[in-house]
């Protein structure tokens, strides 16, 4: 299942590429948060680099959705960094303010590479991902 997991979503980026799969990954939660794109964000990062983030982004909106409504899913590729964000419509509690699911979102991102930042936005919580660019990247 891993193998058809990993394949299948490199399949998937090749044949429709990271803005589209995004969007799809954005339909499957309800209600669907609004998404933007900025820059060349198909061409940005490299074809592995791009599924590792489709990769995290799903994982994020599969741990986000049961705790906070993702409402806003931003996408923007810069000239020497990559970032995707997640802004909610509550906050985290102040009385946890470190959940296990938010360590766990943490965590898995810092293996993939990324920078996550968690911080207070009007009325809810903004998840940032910056994926430096590489060599490989460009």
């Amino acid at each position: 299942m891993t193998r058809d997991a990993v394949f299948g979503l490199e399949r998937q980026l090749r044949d429709r590429g990271l803005r589209a799969e995004i969007v799809a990954l954005c339909e499957e939660v309800s209600p669907v948060p609004e998404v933007s794109f900025t820059g060349p964000v198909d061409g940005a990062l490299a074809p592995g680099r791009a599924m590792q983030l489709a990769q995290a982004l799903r994982d994020a909106l599969e741990t986000i959705t049961p705790h906070s409504a993702p409402i806003r899913v931003t996408v923007t590729a810069s000239a020497n960094t990559y970032t995707a964000e997640i802004e909610t419509a509550d906050s985290i509690p102040d009385n946890d303010p470190r959940p296990t699911w938010l360590a766990q979102l943490s965590g898995s991102s810092i293996g993939a590479g990324f920078r996550l930042t968690v911080q207070p936005s009007p009325g809810g919580t903004r998840f940032t991902w910056s994926v430096p660019f590489d060599t490989s990247d460009t």
